[in-house]
């Protein structure tokens, strides 16, 4: 599923750190990567830490060389090793390697012992020129937009900040497409000399940047919940993001912020109703995973809000709300499990059936990938869901949506079918453990094992262990959805794109429909060249969700809205 758990790394500022990098080092980085790439494993395990040598064994090291040369085809020229920065006390060194089909840099790590203790792969950065810098106190220009990246394990997330001065007061934005996340305020602002400071206000962890401007380039430290992440960025201007869909007023019906309560959870939203005195026909949206606003914005579409017009305009009044701990909403959505989240539908659908303006015989629920195993499930709980709308639902136990989704990921980026089986195998052994409850450790050793198995010589990051440790991990991997739907007897549809690698259609479409057998109003669609995100896709692949226009594709669209208007019609007559 989608989303995001925030990872992010601490990083020392560069430029006072530049006299402990020497010649001798990044020859050594040179000649370790070339060593590395030239299959001389004997000569690599020479330098290495144990902790590198460990993860890095022979057999890791041949996975790691068949997926570069897969996607990137042979090595034709290694270059010269320049100094990054230095990380806690390991100096890290960028080393350009010309594959046939492009470049691609090699991130060298050597920890203060002088051994190396890391190797990554980057995306290709050109070693930046010689800059003058400030003398220390004399303040810089910091204000402007700033495009870069954030170094992540195993590739870059694109970031591009804001920074605004008036009268001596700091104020900016970030945006973060890949993460849905645009013009999110930024707090606690300093530029002290060519220093900067800021944070990402109401994210939990605390992100902070840290970083130096020198010249044209703001680079340096993000920390995140004891998480370390480089980043690097320049002056330059904003892409302007084109979606097309976007509702924009004057609306044709009515709104209302909301809130409502699940004991002491407040999910707070947006009731759009059609003019008139009703009482009309009403729907509540279910978002995804992670945490997601009421419109579920993510790079820079807004479905939820797309959605909630194309039905108003139509008849059906709908109810979008805010995830637990985002906007209006209180709760921790870490900690909470999909079963809590039904019981939060299930108020949900309490507050439209107390409205004057809704007719309480006619509340449905639509529900997007989470939200389409979280639907059927609160509907299973009570008689007052007329209707089930499931997008991009599961049909079969989260574990084994989770490994096929791995899958298709890898075979996506073009790796070998035995790197990918290994890697499955590895994959399974963990699921178990997490949905057995066993210890941090135990899985923190599988997650070990499961990188090794898809190339990935890095260690596991903090994030990515307390991410599997979720209340929210264990259950989806154990729920099943098939026996909650073999219950249902209300009205269901069930959408699913033909290019979604996330819940694949053959996977779970078919499963949904086995399960409602019993069920007499059951409408199954596979939509062709739809995506996860329902939009109109080339490929399926994530990379695209924030290149393509389209939010949600008129079809789909359409199709929710007359088959929602069907059954409430045929509940009238």
């Amino acid at each position: 599923m989608k989303r995001l758990f925030w990872i992010t790394v601490v990083l020392i500022l560069v430029s006072a750190l530049l006299n402990h990098a020497t010649a001798g080092e990044a020859e050594l980085a040179r000649q370790f990567c070339e060593d590395f790439l030239t299959s001389n494993d004997e000569a690599t395990a020479v330098v290495m830490d144990t902790a590198l040598a460990a993860a890095m064994t022979p057999e890791g090291s041949q996975r790691i060389r068949d997926t570069l040369s897969a996607t990137l085809g042979p090595v034709e020229e290694i270059g010269e090793a320049w100094f990054v920065d230095e990380v806690q006390g390991y100096r890290r060194y960028r080393v350009p390697v010309r594959f046939e089909s492009g470049m691609r840099d090699l991130l060298v790590a050597f920890e203060p012992g002088g051994k190396i203790g890391g190797l990554f792969t980057r995306e290709h950065r050109e070693r930046p020129k010689p800059r003058t810098t400030p003398v220390a106190g004399e303040p810089v220009d910091a204000a402007g937009d700033w495009i870069g990246t954030l170094d992540l394990p195993g590739g870059v997330l694109e970031i591009a900040v804001t920074l605004v001065e008036e009268e001596q007061t700091w104020s900016g934005t970030i945006d973060i497409p890949a993460q849905g996340l645009l013009g999110h305020p930024l707090e606690s602002i300093k530029i002290v000399g060519n220093e900067a400071t800021f944070k990402m206000k109401g994210i939990p962890g605390d992100p902070t940047f840290k970083g130096r401007v020198e010249g044209d380039v703001l680079s340096g430290a993000f920390t995140q919940s004891g998480a370390l992440l480089s980043f690097s960025l320049e002056r330059g201007e904003k892409p302007e993001l084109s979606r097309p869909q976007t509702p924009e007023p004057p609306f044709e019906y009515n709104q209302e912020d909301v809130t409502y309560t699940n004991d002491k959870i407040v999910r707070a939203g947006t009731l759009t109703l059609p003019k008139g005195d009703g009482p009309f026909p009403a729907v509540l949206l279910l978002s995804g995973s992670g945490a997601q606003d009421r419109n579920s914005q993510l790079f820079g579409h807004r479905s939820f809000l797309l959605i909630a017009d194309h039905l108003t305009r139509a008849g059906i009044a709908v109810l979008r709300v805010d995830d637990r701990g985002v906007g209006g909403s209180n709760g921790n959505l870490a900690e909470s499990t999909l079963s809590d989240f039904a019981e939060d539908a299930l108020a949900g659908v309490r507050f439209l059936a107390g409205r004057q303006e809704i007719d309480a015989g006619k509340i449905g629920l639509i529900g997007h990938s989470e939200g389409g195993i979280v639907a059927p499930l609160a509907a299973s709980r009570s008689s007052d869901v007329a209707y089930v709308v499931m997008l991009a639902g599961t049909g079969v136990p989260g574990r084994d949506v989770m490994d096929l989704q791995m899958q298709l990921h890898m075979r996506l980026l073009g790796v070998d079918d035995s790197t990918i089986e290994a890697a499955a195998v590895e994959h399974r052994k963990l699921n178990r453990l997490i949905a057995a409850g066993a210890t941090a450790v135990a899985v923190k050793d599988q997650l070990v094992l499961l990188k090794r198995a898809q190339g990935d010589p890095n260690p596991v990051e903090p994030s990515e262990l307390a991410r599997m440790m979720l209340p929210w991990t264990r259950s989806f991997i154990t729920h099943d959805p098939r026996p909650t739907l073999a219950t249902l007897k209300v009205p269901v549809l069930a959408l699913n794109g033909e290019l979604d690698f996330q819940v694949d259609p053959d996977q779970n479409l078919t499963a949904i429909g086995k399960a409602l057998k019993d069920n007499p109003d059951v409408t199954l669609k596979r939509l062709p060249k739809l995506n996860h995100l329902f939009q109109t896709a080339e490929t399926g692949a994530l990379a695209e969700y924030g290149q393509i226009e389209e939010t949600f594709a008129p079809v789909a669209l359409d199709l929710i809205r007359d088959w929602i208007l069907a059954r409430v019609a045929e509940e009238t007559s």
